[in-house]
């Protein structure tokens, strides 16, 4: 089976779902990035279908012109040596596209697509077969970062992330700040706007913000401070969050407990492999291990009810779930933390 890439640019989509459901109904196996999701993933999996490819098939289009990611995807294509035959949506100027595509056959698609289609199986069926790839690979193309966007969009779109997941946004938009720093600042405001962010990674975001807009410029959005007004500043020589414009004395004891629930919320966001529930399981199961041998040795002068081995499951499923226990209560425990600074912020 004849293995196809469709690059096109997004607002043509419509028209290319028929050419990719003629091709399928023809028996040709056509790959488009129907589910778009971005990011450096999403974009790694593109290019490995055009090293898999036989054909590659830019539709051309106005829009095709102006786009980043099938410009680049038609160089790696090429770079590839993959056999191109273009599909035409309108009446366009071959000088406008580089010399490869401009000079190939152009089948025209669109206007009578049912029998536009024919000419294109003509075009597959007298096509030679694909070359082997080059040896060595030229470099993979770096990913547009209109696919970097949309990863960083979909992933806040998520009603829930965790640390490692919060963390994998914050690099992403630090990384995007490199090439669009406007957009940076707007996804980093939009993180920040999020109701659960972590305390820790709320400071590194906003410190991140802070570089990158330092007068406030790139929005026309009001600057949102994590934490709010209350708690902005970490003092160096103390856990306790404190600000400068707000001392202790203004607010009295309320202030106190929102120092202190900062300082509470530090210890329950850390990371799993630094959670001190996790040393602890792994540490009970190390102990169940080692108590196991012992327990063997006793089991053959004087057996036991039960036999090591099923002492040993025992242990093992009482201290699963005895961590799974602590951890549900971890999570509630943040989670009333969080609601109780924020109602204290509030007052």
């Amino acid at each position: 089976m004849v293995s196809i890439f469709i690059s096109y640019a997004r607002e043509d989509r419509e028209i290319v779902e028929n050419l990719a459901g003629k091709l399928t109904a023809a028996g040709y196996d056509p790959f488009f990035d129907a589910d778009i999701t971005g990011g450096q993933a999403w974009w790694d999996q593109l290019l490995g279908e055009i090293e898999r490819c036989d054909i590659f098939v830019p539709v051309l289009s106005a829009l095709y012109l102006d786009s980043v990611p099938c410009r680049r995807e038609a160089d790696y294509a090429l770079a590839l040596r993959r056999l191109l035959i273009p599909v035409e949506l309108g009446n366009l100027d071959p000088g406008s596209f580089r010399t490869e595509i401009g000079n190939a056959q152009w089948i025209p698609f669109g206007i009578d697509p049912d029998r536009q289609i024919l000419a294109l199986f003509r075009a597959f069926n007298l096509a030679p077969e694909a070359p082997p790839l080059p040896d060595p690979m030229p470099p993979r193309p770096d990913v547009p970062v209109s696919y970097v966007v949309a990863g960083i969009l979909a992933a806040l779109d998520q009603p829930e992330l965790n640390t490692i997941q919060q963390r994998g946004v914050l690099a992403q938009i630090e990384e995007l700040a490199n090439e669009d720093t406007q957009n940076a600042v707007q996804l980093l405001r939009s993180f920040l706007a999020r109701p659960n962010i972590y305390f820790q990674i709320g400071l590194d975001a906003n410190s991140l913000l802070s570089r990158l807009s330092p007068d406030g410029t790139g929005s026309t959005e009001k600057q949102r401070e994590y934490p709010p007004k209350d708690t902005v500043k970490v003092a160096k020589d103390s856990s306790v969050v404190t600000n400068d414009a707000s001392p202790v004395t203004k607010d009295g004891a309320g202030w106190v407990q929102v120092k202190r629930l900062n300082s509470l919320l530090r210890i329950f966001d850390r990371p799993w492999y630094e959670d001190w529930l996790f040393l602890l399981t792994a540490l009970s199961i190390a102990v169940g291990l080692i108590v196991s041998i012992p327990v063997q040795f006793v089991h053959q002068k004087h057996p036991l009810t039960l036999p090591p081995f099923a002492i040993s499951l025992l242990w093992g499923f009482g201290t699963a779930l005895f961590f799974a226990l602590l951890a549900l209560m971890r999570l509630r425990m943040r989670r009333w933390l969080f609601r109780r600074r924020e109602t204290r912020r509030k007052r």
